[in-house]
């Protein structure tokens, strides 16, 4: 605009003169010295603001450049219509590198997303080569080991197959014996377990189908009984699938009353019964009616071992077991094993103790 104004006031000049005086207006330089020159910058600028020649500072009559006025206006609006379409190109130029800028955004990350999946995917060839064999050698090697594991395989499906008949042959054979005496196992068990427990027990004949290992289709009967159970708030006997059905000392007596159904019926000349002692569970009433039951399994008339084994406490227990004995003969009946074992510290440090407990029990009338 500067360069526009100065070039209106020297229409008829040189374009030599102009480019100074432009120079010096526009940037303050004086190109015919070489040097900064602000103040007469400033005096050149003052003078074409005021409408006064640039040289001498004489007024000049609007009238006289009315025509350059004009020229200087549409060059003014030319610029500012340029201006204005350079400032609409440049915000449509931003608005669409933002949209540049974000599509190559979501094009790297796919990039990156894909890197990963080809660095999983090249480890997974790596471990893929690796498991596959160097040559046809190692190949021809790797199945002769799998068809020899195979002939294994079949033999020793084979054996199993036989020793799974076998065994099945066994069951059925066991079962059918044990069928014959189902009456008299019943008949004992209920006899011992009315003497042991205040319910009323009875047993059932019911066989159980199971599996033999994990390759079998066809499932094998087992001999069974179930347990049915009269209870506190129930009147009649019903089934007890498990040991959590009943209480522990009633677990306790139902496990002897059917080992010992199972000892008179197939005993025959005399049986054995190796057992701990239940007294850790019982209440006292129950303690008198198991020494009772027990006593008459290892009475002295009898051919029958019964073995217990016991730590020494204050239940009546072993008393009541003793009391078929004279006491001169007690000792004979016991294995001391405070003076058999090893002892341990206790033993040790209170072997008086645990030998005058040990008398007392013995000679307990």
């Amino acid at each position: 605009m500067k360069y526009l104004t100065l070039q209106s006031r020297f229409p008829e000049q040189t374009e030599t003169a102009q480019y100074i005086l432009g120079q010096l207006a526009t940037d303050g330089f004086c190109l015919v010295c070489g040097q900064d020159a602000p103040k007469a910058a400033q005096v050149l600028q003052d003078r074409l603001k005021n409408n006064q020649c640039v040289i001498c500072a004489s007024s000049i009559h609007r009238d006289s450049h009315d025509g350059v006025v004009d020229f200087v206006g549409r060059k003014a609006e030319q610029i500012r219509d340029a201006y204005a379409e350079k400032k609409d190109f440049l915000t449509h130029r931003k608005d669409e590198l933002k949209r540049v800028k974000k599509a190559y955004d979501l094009q790297k990350a796919e990039i990156e997303q894909l890197d990963e999946a080809m660095g999983v995917r090249v480890r997974r060839i790596i471990e893929i080569k690796n498991s596959i064999p160097l040559d046809d050698e190692e190949l021809n090697k790797r199945d002769e080991e799998l068809s020899s594991l195979r002939a294994k395989y079949e033999t020793k499906k084979i054996i199993v197959a036989t020793m799974r008949e076998k065994f099945s042959f066994l069951v059925e054979t066991w079962k059918n014996s044990l069928y014959k005496h189902v009456d008299s196992i019943q008949k004992s068990f209920d006899g011992y377990a009315k003497e042991f427990l205040f319910e009323t027990c009875t047993l059932s004949w019911s066989p159980q189908f199971s599996k033999l290992g994990q390759l079998q289709q066809k499932e094998i009967e087992y001999p069974a009984f179930a347990l049915d159970m009269t209870g506190a708030d129930f009147p009649e006997a019903s089934r007890r699938s498990g040991p959590d059905e009943v209480s522990e000392s009633q677990r306790e007596f139902i496990d002897l009353s059917f080992r010992m159904a199972l000892m008179e019926t197939a005993g025959g000349g005399g049986t054995s019964l190796i057992i701990d002692a239940p007294e850790s569970s019982l209440d006292a009433i129950f303690v008198d009616k198991a020494a009772l039951v027990l006593s008459q399994i290892g009475s002295p008339d009898k051919k029958n071992c019964l073995i217990i084994t016991s730590n020494i406490v204050d239940g009546k227990l072993i008393p009541n077991l003793l009391t078929d004995y004279e006491k001169e003969d007690r000792s004979s009946r016991i294995v001391d094993l405070f003076s058999l074992a090893a002892k341990t510290a206790a033993v040790k440090q209170n072997i008086k103790l645990y030998v005058e407990k040990l008398n007392d029990l013995i000679n307990v009338d």
